[in-house]
């Protein structure tokens, strides 16, 4: 059977993240961010079925930041992610409503839609994998930012991994991303910085630290 992949937002630009899988059985949503950078804010393109799942990578707003507004449609389905997404993307969806409110922007969901979205959150661990329907998913350590995840779904013997933002390098605050994945079939990624290779990260943290330290010497 055909499994459809739909993207709804962030392709050529960063923000407004959307992918949607129709296994026909399934239709299962990863992410649903915004693009902050735009006024109005601009939305991914509105989802007009019943979802089974939302799977969210990480819970920066590029990513996380339309969920609630999923609800506000009318959507019931469980939002699936790491334990310590819930708690920042809370934050960060009732920061989105005040800050809309003071910049006088119009924000398309409301307060009891980010409490229907908490309580719609599932938590899953790492590498433990669980079933939404007849597929079945596994959650794979991103290194993004705390809690950040890969997902790799096994339809009708056929892989899909859809990375999110990933690092492969390790930080202060997390590891790398976990390389030990099965080979997909079909690979989703993201490429904000896939043509830039980044600087040392010990030469520009010395170069922060000289930065704060003259602006401290300079009365800043």
């Amino acid at each position: 059977m055909l499994t459809e992949l739909s993207f709804l937002g962030a392709c050529n630009q960063v923000g407004s993240s959307g992918i949607l899988v129709d296994t026909r059985t399934e239709k299962i949503l990863m992410d649903y961010g915004l693009k902050l950078q735009d006024k109005p804010i601009q939305y991914p393109e509105e989802v007009d079925i019943r979802l089974n799942s939302v799977l969210l990578t990480h819970a920066h707003l590029d990513h996380s930041g339309a969920i609630p507004y999923l609800f506000h449609q009318g959507q019931k389905c469980p939002v699936i992610g790491q334990e310590i997404s819930r708690p920042l993307s809370k934050m960060l969806w009732l920061d989105s409503i005040k800050i809309a409110k003071m910049e006088g922007e119009k924000c398309k969901f409301n307060n009891n839609d980010v409490k229907m979205a908490v309580k719609k959150y599932q938590a899953v661990s790492y590498r433990k994998p669980f079933k939404i329907g007849r597929v079945a998913a596994t959650s794979y350590d991103a290194g993004h930012i705390p809690g950040s995840s890969m997902f790799l779904l096994e339809i009708n013997g056929k892989k899909i991994l859809y990375t999110g933002d990933f690092n492969t390098e390790d930080t202060r605050l997390i590891a790398g991303c976990d390389w030990n994945i099965p080979e997909p079939d079909v690979l989703i990624t993201e490429s904000t910085y896939g043509g830039k290779e980044h600087p040392d990260r010990e030469q520009e943290e010395r170069k922060f630290i000289q930065l704060v330290k003259d602006t401290l010497a300079n009365d800043g």
